[in-house]
């Protein structure tokens, strides 16, 4: 029984001191929470002088999966499918865009889980923002 005993408090003395690394993730509805702001800019390439369209944005709050994000459980479902890194999401890569050219710039930036996170990409027009992004930047 004193063997077990010692090995119990080594096993745990060596589980409380081993680093916790960026890939562990905080369980849903426990420590810190998951903060989004969600922006799209498009640009417009035939009238420079003439300013585009204003950015469009909302926020986003995982577990519970809320805020003004008009899907907010879709784009909560995907971003914990990739631990919230949005540059690892390729919703539909098989879709197919048209060529046109229209910048559309989606930014994410705030707090995933505890853990800040930010991701900004120019994609060529809408369709590829979605195909790559999906529900997570369709608003």
């Amino acid at each position: 029984m004193r063997m077990f005993t010692i090995t119990l408090l080594a096993c745990a003395a060596l589980t409380a001191a081993s680093p916790v690394s960026a890939s562990d993730e905080t369980p849903p509805g426990k420590g810190a929470g998951t903060v989004l702001q969600l922006s799209i800019t498009v640009q417009t390439l035939n009238a420079p002088s003439i300013p585009g369209p204003a950015p469009r944005g909302v926020t986003l709050t995982c577990d519970p999966d809320a805020g003004t994000h008009p899907t907010a459980k879709s784009a909560c479902d995907l971003l914990r499918s990739v631990n919230g890194n949005a540059a690892a999401l390729n919703v539909d890569p098989n879709a197919m865009c048209t060529t046109e050219y229209i910048p559309n710039t989606a930014r994410l930036t705030g707090q995933w889980r505890g853990r800040p996170v930010s991701y900004e990409k120019i994609f060529g027009n809408r369709c590829e923002m979605i195909k790559t992004l999906g529900a997570v930047f369709a608003f």
